[in-house]
């Protein structure tokens, strides 16, 4: 008789692995009628549901940010830690806040993850460039600390950014209400999605003079005061980018999780 529930609890093992279909039969017909084999389907339960959360690869997300990147890293199923030399008191995981490329604990961890300043690159500080204002230049930096370590990894910024061979990403691809062209380079090979046809611009009524439209953007653009985007709310900045727990200044500084869960399919195959 010992035998055969052992050999019952091998077979919930295996129908946990993938049949999840039988399992609910298999309590319902058969251990909730037997005490003891129900005590070892829920002590099944509980050291299956550990060794997940310990076999889970764990991802390094410097310069994190209040953690768009982490969040789409997160449900692809990765153990995350950020870390930022500002307090980041909406990031969802855990965090340590010092200078991102002197984390010398990076050993600990299975890829890395890294959004350096883009301000030097960006469309919104073109004109202060001009005018000689100087933004950090970290990317080659950020590089070089991330090739040392021998690890896959992942670099984002903006489009304009000097990335090596990036693959770009938008929120269009995703079904996203908003464009936020990213640059990913990486030290694998990541594809893109196809691309979506974008869509028309609008004409949205003025709030000052009812009379008077104005053409628009179709997309949301999270950035100062929403510029040429339909909308400058968080409510809807949220709702487009995918993230509910971010400030004003937080979200203009994100990307959408959608991108790095997308990512996250053929990053999580190297670990």
């Amino acid at each position: 008789m010992g035998l055969i529930r052992l050999c019952l609890v091998g077979l919930i093992m295996v129908m946990l692995m993938g049949r999840v279909g039988s399992v609910g039969w298999f309590v319902r017909e058969v251990c909730l009628q037997d005490r003891w084999l129900l005590g070892w389907f829920r002590t099944v339960l509980i050291v299956g549901g550990v060794f997940v959360v310990m076999s889970s690869p764990k991802l390094l997300d410097l310069f994190s940010g209040a953690g768009g990147a982490a969040m789409g890293y997160h449900r692809a199923g990765f153990d995350v830690t950020g870390v930022d030399i500002c307090d980041q008191p909406n990031y969802p995981f855990r965090f340590v806040q010092r200078d991102a490329l002197t984390a010398r604990f990076i050993n600990g961890y299975d890829v890395i993850h890294a959004s350096p300043p883009c301000q030097n690159y960006c469309w919104s500080t073109a004109r202060h460039r001009a005018e000689g204002r100087e933004y950090l230049d970290l990317i080659g930096e950020t590089r070089e600390f991330l090739v040392e370590s021998g690890k896959p990894y992942v670099i984002e910024n903006v489009s304009t950014a000097p990335l090596r061979y990036p693959t770009f990403l938008e929120g269009t691809m995703f079904g996203l209400n908003v464009i936020r062209r990213r640059g990913f380079e990486t030290n694998w090979w990541l594809p893109a999605p196809d691309r979506r046809r974008r869509m028309k611009p609008i004409m949205q009524q003025s709030k000052r003079d009812p009379r008077i439209f104005i053409k628009k953007s179709a997309y949301c653009t999270v950035a100062g005061n929403g510029a040429d985007g339909w909308s400058c709310r968080l409510a809807d900045w949220r709702v487009a980018m995918g993230i509910d727990w971010m400030n004003r200044n937080e979200i203009t500084q994100a990307i959408p999780p959608a991108y790095t869960e997308y990512i996250s399919k053929y990053l999580i195959t190297l670990v």
